[in-house]
């Protein structure tokens, strides 16, 4: 395992470590294959492999990787809805959100939808409560798409006249999370 994954797994778990426990047995999380940590020092991998996203069973002791699955390029932010059966992943270096759907312990792509251009900076993508929609924050162009959500199939619905304005703070909408119901 390079020392960059590694260091992703770590953190990963770190953080489920201090999270409240929830009755997920999978975590996905993002892995961007361009830089890896050499010595310490962040190095950009030549003709780095595609960019990933790891499937984590969090019931075994020591969690493990169960899976590594390819993803759009520069996988950010990762929602998995209510009933674990759908992760969407945004990526910010192509403007998509792969689309995962789960059974069990499986993980199986089931698409890529197109959101935004290269710059649109899709960052992060929260599913609503109710499994029925999603909100992918863009902050390369301060923009939020809806997302109408049917099993693994996906909608894109612009939001005419929904551009946020702007808070003085360097950047667009970098996070979104859905209220509880």
């Amino acid at each position: 395992m390079s020392a960059h994954r590694f260091l992703i797994l770590a953190m990963v778990l770190a953080t489920l470590a201090l999270a409240p426990v929830a009755n997920a047995e999978l975590a996905v999380s993002a892995n961007d294959n361009k830089v890896v940590l050499v010595n310490g020092r962040g190095t950009v991998v030549q003709n780095p492999p595609p960019d990933t996203v790891a499937i984590i069973d969090l019931k075994a002791s020591p969690p493990r990787v169960l899976a590594t699955l390819e993803a759009g390029k520069s996988p950010a932010g990762v929602s998995i809805n209510r009933h674990g059966t759908l992760a969407l992943v945004a990526n910010r270096g192509d403007g998509t959100v792969s689309v995962f759907t789960i059974q069990g312990k499986t993980v199986t792509p089931a698409g890529t939808v197109k959101v935004g251009d290269e710059k649109a900076g899709v960052s992060h993508v929260a599913i609503a409560p109710d499994g029925k929609s999603a909100l992918v924050t863009r902050d390369g162009d301060n923009q939020i798409t809806l997302l109408a959500i049917d099993g693994k199939d996906l909608q894109v619905f612009e939001l005419t006249g929904t551009t946020l304005r702007d808070t003085g703070a360097e950047g667009g909408p970098a996070a979104i999370r859905t209220a509880e119901e």
